[in-house]
């Protein structure tokens, strides 16, 4: 498991502009937490699970089916899911 930064969430173009903000209410709080999430596991067209560190409402984070994963700085990593994309940052 590696600790990682939610350092934003955006739409995949399938329910808003892709790369525009999710304002969603059930999205509160997800920016900037910290979450453990097992990268060795992934696999794609497969939901995966982020644990997260410091959020008031949830323990885990379920996404939808994963799409792709790309490295877009040294410590930065774009994962895109059917409905969402998250940039984490990488923090060990």
């Amino acid at each position: 498991m590696g600790l990682y930064r939610i350092k934003g969430i955006y739409h995949s173009g399938r329910k808003g502009l892709r790369m525009s903000p999710v304002t969603e209410y059930k999205y509160d709080g997800l920016i900037d937490c910290q979450i453990e999430w097992d990268i060795d596991y992934l696999r794609q067209f497969k939901c995966t699970r982020f644990w997260l560190e410091n959020h008031s409402k949830y323990s885990w984070w379920d996404t939808s089916p994963v799409i792709q994963l790309t490295k877009k700085d040294f410590n930065i990593y774009v994962l895109e899911t059917i409905n969402t994309i998250y940039e984490l940052e990488i923090l060990e």
